[in-house]
């Protein structure tokens, strides 16, 4: 368990995200019916400036924020991890287009409005968010590809915000 796990967030570590989610995607491979889901990318905007301004021991107190804000969302059966420094991978496995723009959502207002006041001070929180969705048996690696890809365009875009692709360029894009 110690090897699977963040020891500053309690959730999964790389490792055993990717593990996870391979083995998932991996099952689809093997099952006759339809699968869809996403893997979402979140990374915390501006993370550097909690730690320079508040220092380290405030910027984990933020990490350990927001990660326990994300599990408390999710729903059973989907995987969240903290994947880098102030980055967390997310899989929604079969979840519906619906589903995937609610806890998309949910996730960065969540984190917008968690209260995080260090040293007396208040301030905001906000993380963008990448989604690859999926409607058949996908690898991880294009997956987080064009999750990663779609982390870029939200961060570019203004930051706090959520950015849609398919993994897969046969399907439609999900509706804004």
């Amino acid at each position: 368990m110690l090897a699977a796990t963040d020891s500053l967030t309690g959730l999964y570590n790389r490792r055993a995200f990717t593990d996870r989610v391979d083995a998932y995607l991996h099952g689809l491979a093997l099952a006759p019916q339809p699968h869809h889901g996403a893997l979402l990318v979140a990374d915390v905007d501006n993370f550097k400036s909690i730690n320079d301004s508040f220092g380290h021991d405030q910027g984990d107190r933020a990490l350990k924020a927001i990660a326990e804000t994300i599990a408390n969302i999710l729903r059973p059966g989907d995987i969240v991890a903290r994947i880098g420094g102030e980055e967390f991978g997310i899989l929604l496995p079969g979840a519906s287009v619906v589903q995937i723009r609610t806890l998309s959502e949910a996730v960065r207002r969540a984190v917008s409005d968690l209260r995080f006041e260090p040293d007396g001070k208040p301030t905001s929180l906000s993380v963008s968010i990448g989604v690859a969705t999926f409607q058949h048996a996908v690898g991880f690696s294009d997956l987080f590809r064009v999750a990663d890809q779609q982390l870029y365009l939200a961060k570019q875009n203004g930051r706090n915000r959520i950015s849609v692709s398919p993994a897969d360029t046969n399907e439609k894009p999900l509706a804004a």
